[in-house]
């Protein structure tokens, strides 16, 4: 008996190692892909799909040339798979290509090997030779890197002698350091004179690469040399005495589940090294899996840990700013102290190495010539950005849930004192001075002040102060010549909205002006609308981490559901608070940021280290004509304050004329405080976060629009970043929701019920601009989700200036006319507003691609010459058709 239970329990024991066992066997078979991948869903190991899925997105639709696909892979399983189709058959009917058996147009060198789905990886191959050059070194094959590659290689002689060449060591190579004049860069790689296509066309790769000559001391400098890497595969035959594609087979294929993989060998019968390699881009994510484990496979140490370390702190610099080089390898610095470890073949091959966050991302693509094209630091970012913060910021989600109940209790109180559409539209003409101005320029400044004029700021430095003396002009004309003008001729003629003025100003025998005013109004808005709704996105996914697409959804909710609960009385209190949010914002950051610059260099020392541009008042390369130009063109930004619909609608709604006179003050200053300050935040932001000779947009994004939230993230508590993300959000939603009310009552009021149906009843009328104005803010999401697929580097900068040059070409002449010339008549104004419109995007899509005053115009960019243009046209036409 007890035989049997010593029996019954041992049993029991084994029974629980054997579990043990076979669930610590399943989870390191799961762990490492030697067979296959396991698939995983990207919430479940931290990555957001929407993010990812946006940024294929945009590689299916070709906006970045010919790319094959995508896929990421976290923590060992794949989280992310997309492959697209591409016709390369035009590809192949170029011309005036170099000929024979390498000719990158060739059908031969299709992207995928003879109808299988292994995809050149062209000189991602490089990194794998680095590989066998470690496992050699590992085996003691090639014990001593710095010994001389030369004597390796001694059955070859140079036609170039140099005693430098025996000089060149094996780490010389794998750094592409060694002093060989080589040029495969500055031309197309199917260019006959690169020393890469001859190389290709030699009978004798290795050869060739020797015969020439020497242009500096190896190890000095680094210069990108296919030839090189081709000694290495040499190097490997000689020591090992196996082929380089055979090596890496029994070393490192078999090891990681490589089965199915062709490689080009030279017409010596040499491993095509440098760039003959095709694999599925599943195999090349596991050989980026062992790298990321430092070397180490299902517990083998494949590769030499030191190796890997050795190529993430390589100091090889090269002529690219954002890129080191080292042991056949890329590396990209980022964020602090931080790299990512970078393959990269022609055409689009990449694999990205991102050990901060566990990520392995392979892109391929056939992009030969085409542009624009894969960026790699970009692609890196894309896929960073999918990472889900580990913990989301519950300060800054209460603080702003703190401010969206006050947007939302703003919109209620207001919507107790909506009796008519004037109360909806105008408040009832009852707001005080404080409200109308600060409601105006919060309104006119909307979020390109908090990210575009910042990024100007970072990118442009002290020239982008042209920007804040163009908006202070225009205020103060606004405000000093026209407003008390304007209305006073709002009264008399009891206007509501914009259309309503003119049509009324002029007599207008018909209601061309009312149509042509609501459809410039609703296609301008919606474009500019757009533009802050894209801005919103970037809030949340810069700010918060939270995905674009639902950053655009919770802003976007919001502002509908305010505008829909109080009209116009709701955006003027609101944008009052949003304004006075923006103020304070602004204000206290550069003051806290100035005050953790090092003492021992003033901010404008320290930017003149980095680019002495940046302290050039003119811009880069000093005074001159182009830069002239630009800043006429800055300037000129200030004209939109001096009639635009959605600034002069305060000016309808304010009490009086003589709260205008108190209010010019407040807007005036307003204006100066709050633009020098987003221009200053921009500088300190482009000190603090750059570097000299560095890319600012690699660092600070597009145009440099993450200034605010980098220097942010630097110098202020979380609680404090939350009231700032709040101030953003302030900035646009207090342009969209003026932007909704005056092209919805454009809509409503001035075609609808003065065209269609004169006798509409009140509520009716309220109520149907509600759904009005729900529609344009739905088109305007359209706009700015199919602009976020299509055209993924698009800027703030860009895209507002746009829809705020249109708004402004289109009405500014007309109300500018209309107030200083009695002669000013409905002809005029019917034909000022006609060019306005139209020369808004020909000057924007045509002109500048105008031989030899083309450049010109592009930097003058579309303002000016359309106003001009829309005043000169009225003027003539009212001249000509004088009643």
């Amino acid at each position: 008996m007890t035989f049997h239970r010593f029996n019954k329990a041992n049993a029991k024991i084994y029974n629980i190692l054997f579990l043990f066992l076979f669930l610590s066997t399943s989870i390191n078979a799961s762990t490492w892909p030697t067979n296959s991948w396991e698939k995983s869903d990207p919430a479940s190991l931290g990555m957001n799909y929407d993010s990812l899925e946006a940024y294929s997105n945009i590689l299916k639709s070709g906006a970045l040339g010919y790319i094959d696909g995508m896929l990421v892979t976290r923590g060992g399983k794949i989280i992310f798979e997309e492959e697209y189709s591409n016709n390369y058959d035009s590809l192949y009917r170029k011309t005036k290509t170099a000929p024979g058996k390498y000719n990158y147009y060739d059908s031969d060198w299709h992207p995928y090997y003879k109808n299988t789905r292994l995809h050149t990886m062209q000189s991602v191959s490089k990194s794998f030779t680095s590989a066998a050059i470690a496992i050699a070194h590992k085996n003691g094959d090639i014990p001593d890197l710095n010994a001389k590659i030369m004597d390796y290689l001694g059955e070859y002689q140079s036609s170039s002698p140099d005693l430098r060449r025996n000089n060149i060591s094996i780490l010389d190579v794998l750094n592409m350091s060694t002093g060989i004049k080589w040029d495969e860069s500055s031309m197309a790689y199917t260019d006959p004179s690169s020393n890469c296509v001859q190389m290709e066309q030699s009978s004798d790769w290795v050869q060739y690469v020797i015969d020439q000559e020497m242009s500096e001391d190896p190890g000095t400098k680094f210069n990108y040399n296919s030839g090189e890497t081709m000694l290495l595969s040499r190097l490997v035959n000689k020591t090992t005495g196996m082929d380089l594609s055979k090596y890496l087979e029994t070393n490192l294929f078999s090891v990681i589940g490589i089965k199915d993989y062709f490689w080009k060998h030279t017409p010596k019968g040499l491993t095509d090294a440098e760039g003959g390699l095709y694999l599925t881009p599943r195999d090349l994510a596991k050989f980026g899996y062992l790298i990321l484990n430092d070397g180490v496979w299902d517990g083998k140490q494949v590769l030499p840990k030191s190796w890997v370390s050795q190529i993430h702190q390589t100091s090889v610099t090269t002529k690219t700013d954002w890129l080191k080089y080292g042991f056949q390898w890329w590396v990209m610095p980022f964020g602090d102290d931080k790299t990512a470890l970078l393959a990269s073949g022609l055409g689009g091959q990449r694999m990205i190495i991102i050990p901060e966050y566990d990520i392995v991302a392979v892109f391929t693509g056939w992009n030969v010539y085409e542009i624009p094209s894969l960026h790699s630091y970009k692609a890196m970012q894309k896929v960073i950005n999918a990472v889900v913060p580990e913990k989301p910021n519950n300060t800054k989600i209460v603080i702003l849930c703190l401010y969206f109940l006050v947007l939302l209790g703003i919109g209620f109180t207001a919507s107790k004192r909506i009796h008519n559409i004037s109360d909806y539209y105008v408040g009832g003409k009852k707001l005080s001075y404080w409200i109308a101005a600060l409601s105006a320029r919060s309104t006119g400044e909307s979020g390109w002040l908090l990210l575009g004029v910042t990024g100007m700021g970072a990118v442009m430095g002290l020239s982008a102060f042209w920007i804040v003396l163009g908006e202070i002009i225009g205020v103060f004309i606004s405000w000093q010549f026209m407003a008390k003008k304007f209305k006073s001729m709002t009264d008399e003629y009891d206007s509501i909205t914009i259309p309503d003025f003119l049509h009324s100003h002029f007599k207008a025998s018909s209601n061309l002006i009312r149509i042509l005013a609501a459809t410039a109004l609703s296609l301008f808005v919606i474009i500019y609308v757009s533009a802050q709704i894209d801005i919103t996105g970037k809030t949340f996914e810069s700010f918060l981490g939270f995905n674009y697409y639902t950053g655009i959804a919770i802003g976007f909710g919001i502002v509908v559901v305010y505008i829909f609960s109080g009209g116009f009385l709701a955006v003027a209190w609101s944008d009052f608070f949003q304004g006075a949010l923006m103020f304070l914002a602004l204000l206290i950051l550069p003051l806290v940021a100035y005050f953790t610059l090092p003492q021992d260099t003033s901010l404008l020392s320290g930017l003149q280290s980095i680019d002495p541009a940046l302290v050039n008042i003119w811009g880069s390369g000093g005074f001159n004509m182009i830069n002239l130009i630009s800043i006429i063109g800055l300037v000129s930004i200030g004209i939109g304050f001096m009639g635009s619909p959605q600034v002069y609608v305060r000016f309808i709604a304010i009490k009086s004329t003589q709260e205008i006179d108190k209010g010019k003050w407040v807007a005036v200053l307003y204006t100066l405080l709050t633009d020098s300050a987003a221009v200053m935040i921009g500088m300190i932001g482009r000190y603090l976060l750059t570097n000299s000779g560095q890319d600012p947009e690699l660092v600070l994004g597009p145009a440099g629009e993450n200034v605010l939230s980098l220097l942010l993230g630097q110098v202020m508590p979380t609680i404090i970043i939350g009231i700032y993300i709040a101030a953003v959000l302030s900035a646009v939603m207090s342009t969209v929701d003026s932007l909704l009310v005056v092209a919805s009552s454009a809509v409503t009021r001035d075609f609808y019920q003065q065209i269609l149906n004169p006798n509409v009843d009140q509520k009716w009328l309220i109520s149907f601009s509600k759904k009005v104005t729900l529609i344009l803010a739905l088109v305007a999401l359209g706009v700015a989700l199919t602009v976020s697929i299509l055209s993924p580097d698009r800027t703030v900068f860009w895209f507002v200036i746009f829809g705020w040059s249109g708004i402004a070409a289109t009405f500014c002449p007309v109300i500018i006319l209309a107030i200083f010339w009695k002669d000013y008549n409905e002809s005029g104004a019917i034909a000022s507003m006609v060019t306005g419109f139209l020369c808004v995007p020909i000057f924007k899509f045509l002109v500048p691609k105008i031989s030899g005053i083309g450049i010109y115009f592009d930097k003058l960019d579309v303002m000016l010459p359309s106003v001009l243009l829309a005043m000169l046209t009225g003027f003539l036409a009212s001249t000509y058709y004088k009643k």
